[in-house]
């Protein structure tokens, strides 16, 4: 997950990392096997004659569910994220697949010093095919650094590939509803599931929870 300098950002994913990486387990929840896996494989394209050299950076990889997916399929990762401890839960998982093609680097994307860090390191000579921020662009208070990097660290013609829910499921005033209604043609009820949104454009940044349970509130950016 992605560091933040708003205060308690990171230290609520140090705190949420072994809860988090229980949760999503080595092979995920439903969300990620239902539609970020699948979408994943359609836009990230990997060599299929030398898929080691299709070179992909993933940024805020939280226990390296991604990393390992594209690992699968042959391409060579460098998996960052601001927190250590989700960085040794990638590690871990990593080692226990038995990931190859895999290295890792603590990398705080709020922060220019640590892009320009990673630009000067051999992990980054030659360039990445693939830049991946995959379900963490709501957990990061500033997105400059990442675009004043991206022209750097992306090979010609390369990609940067981005995934998160539609804004309206991270906004504090976006309520669940459930109606019970029923079928005039059958007399029987069923259920109808929504969103009541009050605020949408300019939505301060709030604290809550991905999962019910978590030991910490995290920050989201709406």
């Amino acid at each position: 997950m992605a560091n933040s300098q708003i205060v308690g950002t990171l230290d609520s994913w140090e705190a949420n990392a072994a809860f988090w990486d229980a949760g999503m387990g080595a092979n995920g929840n439903e969300y990620w096997n239902l539609l970020q896996k699948p979408y994943l494989q359609k836009l990230i394209p990997v060599d299929e004659e030398h898929p080691e050299r299709t070179r992909i950076l993933d940024l805020a990889t939280g226990n390296g569910m991604a990393s390992r997916f594209l690992a699968r399929r042959g391409a060579s990762l460098v998996a960052t994220d601001g927190s250590k401890e989700m960085l040794k839960y990638c590690r871990q998982r990593c080692a226990e697949e038995g990931a190859t093609g895999m290295q890792f680097q603590e990398l705080d994307v709020t922060k220019p010093e640590d892009f320009e860090s990673l630009l000067a390191s051999p992990l980054a000579v030659g360039g990445f095919d693939v830049v991946l921020i995959n379900m963490a662009i709501m957990d990061i208070e500033t997105l400059e650094p990442l675009a004043d990097a991206l022209p750097k660290l992306l090979k010609p013609n390369g990609i940067f590939v981005a995934t998160m829910l539609h804004p309206v499921f991270f906004t504090s005033r976006a309520n669940r509803i459930i109606e019970v209604l029923t079928d005039p043609a059958t007399g029987e009820y069923y259920n109808v599931r929504g969103r009541v949104v009050r605020e949408y454009m300019k939505v301060e940044p709030w604290r809550g929870v991905a999962v019910n349970g978590q030991p910490a509130h995290q920050v989201i950016m709406s």
